[in-house]
């Protein structure tokens, strides 16, 4: 049960560093408080179904790299964007199982009009941006496009939306980049910060450049003086990331608690500058709720990865982890944690809301079972075979594909942003 302590805390008129630390604080107790609980998978998917998804999802791969060997006439031509639609929301149908009713949600005229009016945005901002970094903005749109609905907001593509979402591509790509010297992250991360915090700060070379710019675009949607909280937010996500350089320092010792912290503030502040870019401003319950959502989605991409984090030094909850230590009950942590976020959404929800939140759970499971069959080694064999039960299609044939086409398995399943 959540403390009344903790949300007496949440609701108190603190500005939002403050709130932030409080937010940490609640969810460090939903994480402690949080009993094992089995995750709910949905029914069981038999063999033949799941020989039968595999032969869409092998369709797929095939369609899509015939798409992508003409990247810039696909990126530039609307006809052939619609053709990837109608390809996707087969695959998600006829291979992950997807209902009509939440196609039709996410295939709608509005989530389609914001990839296209992104996609044309971004290749005006820096035509050179690379097909997986721009895939991996898009997914943070779609993101930014859902909390529109679950905020009652009209589903339509901002500027701001492309800038925050460009941003994440250029700053957290280069603070997790090993190649960079942690001087050279401190320096930038110092002239970035002041340009959030509204100081006109000379880019020192072409990439500052590009995300003092990206600042500017928000700026022009979203004057300072009127909306403090939507900078206060940017700072807040800039300060989270910051701090998770210390989490890529291979031999450089942290405390579990400090692991925990670090990876919900990143993840937290993240989506509650996604909702205060979206809506401007955020009622305290919203506040709370999407930093408990973007937390759940932190925990979720360190679930998927564990094995790469393992191997290159860099510590989450799970990674941190002994390697002969099986992760069964974290992911049953991990999963009683997701379930209490997403009971204290905030109430008056629309239709298309609790459209959207089923749809997030779907997704939260295939992560969840796609975080098992690249890790089965950290899990036990028994937990393993329960979970592969409900998977969409067989474990073998997901890491075979995932083997021979990963760029293209990585668009489909790969990371949010």
């Amino acid at each position: 049960m959540i403390d009344t302590v903790f949300q007496d805390k949440l609701t108190s008129d603190s500005g939002l560093a403050d709130r932030v630390r409080s937010h940490g604080e609640f969810f460090t107790q939903v994480w402690r408080e949080c009993a094992n609980q089995q995750p709910v998978f949905g029914k069981p998917v038999s063999f033949w179904i799941k020989k039968r998804r595999e032969h869409h999802l092998k369709n797929f791969i095939k369609q899509s790299k015939v798409l992508s060997r003409d990247r810039d006439r696909f990126l530039s031509h609307p006809e052939l964007q619609e053709q990837i639609f109608i390809q996707i929301q087969h695959f998600l149908a006829e291979a992950v199982g997807i209902s009509a009713r939440h196609l039709d949600l996410l295939m709608s005229a509005e989530f389609k009009n914001s990839t296209k009016e992104f996609i044309s945005m971004a290749r005006e901002f820096d035509a050179s941006l690379a097909p997986a970094d721009l895939f991996q903005a898009c997914r943070n749109v779609w993101i930014m496009n859902g909390l529109q609905l679950l905020l009652g907001l009209k589903v339509r593509f901002t500027p701001a939306i492309c800038a925050y979402s460009l941003l994440y591509p250029f700053t957290d790509n280069y603070l997790d980049d090993r190649a960079v010297p942690a001087l050279d992250k401190e320096s930038f991360n110092r002239r970035f910060m002041l340009r959030l915090q509204g100081e006109r700060v000379q880019p020192i070379n072409n990439h500052e450049k590009s995300i003092f710019a990206l600042v500017e675009i928000i700026e022009m949607q979203f004057d300072r003086a009127l909306y403090p909280q939507v900078f206060d937010s940017l700072v807040a996500i800039q300060q989270a990331q910051a701090k998770s350089v210390s989490l890529i320092h291979p031999g450089h010792s942290l405390p579990p608690e400090d692991i925990l912290a670090i990876s919900l503030e990143k993840g937290g502040t993240s989506v509650v500058a996604d909702g205060y870019l979206v809506a401007g401003d955020l009622t305290a319950d919203q506040e709370q709720f999407l930093y408990g959502y973007g937390a759940y989605l932190q925990f979720l991409d360190d679930l998927q990865d564990v094995a790469e984090d393992t191997a290159r030094g860099q510590k989450t909850i799970y990674s941190s982890c002994p390697e002969s230590v099986l992760l069964d009950k974290l992911i049953e942590q991990t999963f009683s944690f997701g379930e209490q976020v997403m009971s204290i959404f905030p109430p008056m929800r629309s239709t298309s809301a609790d459209a959207y939140l089923d749809i997030i759970e779907m997704c939260v499971r295939l992560m969840l079972i796609e975080a098992l069959c690249f890790a089965s080694d950290r899990f036990s064999p028994r937990f393993v075979k329960q979970v592969e039960k409900f998977s969409p299609f067989r474990f073998k044939i997901m890491r075979k594909v995932k083997k021979k086409h990963e760029p293209y398995y990585m668009a489909m399943f790969g990371k949010t942003a």
